[in-house]
């Protein structure tokens, strides 16, 4: 496989979407909330209290508040699906047609 360019790099990365890797992907149930925020259980541990992992689609992260971590698009992949960094940018590529 060929190296992905910095710049191919940095437009997977902003298009990728972290709503779609949760919901598509990881099978994540997201509750919307009026600030254009979501809810959901933390997909990365058992997770009990909907409201303690939060979805910003504005910052396009999620947060668990619980855990204390903090996932983007790509590190949602990777942990989730087990993928390494260059096969998440590429599946990441492919979905967004880049």
């Amino acid at each position: 496989m060929s190296k992905i360019d910095h710049i191919t790099e940095q437009r997977i990365k902003d298009a990728a979407k972290i709503t779609d890797v949760l919901s598509l992907d990881l099978g994540v149930q997201l509750h919307r909330k009026k600030d254009g925020e979501y809810l959901a259980l933390c997909p990365f541990h058992t997770d009990r209290h909907l409201g303690s992992f939060v979805v910003s689609e504005r910052k396009n992260i999620a947060t668990c508040f619980s855990c204390g971590r903090t996932w983007n698009a790509i590190d949602a992949l990777i942990e989730g699906k087990g993928m390494d960094y260059p096969i998440a940018l590429r599946y990441l590529a492919a979905r967004y047609s880049i």
